[in-house]
């Protein structure tokens, strides 16, 4: 079985050297989401905004693999904010998955930093595997 590379047609190109998505034997790897415009610019806003807009960029790269959020088996949540946000993102979460009357697991990861753009800081990266359907 071969290797399948996906990179979200709307997705700004990542200036890092990977893809965002990769197919394999009936699983999809999905590279880390941030809140970004179709400009490519970070969204400026909250926890919740960001958690949202990552969320749509992650959907969007598992239908171009042919698979959607009711199969995602594992997520990893990278949150560059204070912690004490982390509950709204986690509202916003539980309502993206709860349309798909699914709950994969999940880790959540607090790290020092993620991506910023003209001064504007991604408060989540969001990467998942996922089955093919």
């Amino acid at each position: 079985m071969s290797i399948q590379a996906f990179s979200n047609k709307q997705y700004i190109p990542a200036s890092a050297p990977l893809v965002q998505t990769i197919k394999y034997n009936g699983l999809v790897f999905i590279s880390g989401c941030i809140p970004l415009t179709k400009q490519g610019k970070i969204i400026e806003g909250d926890i919740s905004l960001h958690g949202k807009v990552a969320l749509e960029w992650m959907k969007d790269a598992l239908a171009q693999a042919g698979t959607t959020p009711s199969r995602v088996l594992k997520v990893t949540c990278f949150f560059g904010c204070n912690l004490e946000q982390v509950p709204r993102f986690n509202e916003i979460y539980g309502n993206f998955f709860n349309e798909y009357n699914h709950k994969p697991c999940r880790t959540g990861v607090k790290v020092a930093g993620l991506p910023s753009i003209d001064g504007v800081q991604a408060l989540v990266e969001i990467e998942c595997v996922a089955a093919v359907e």
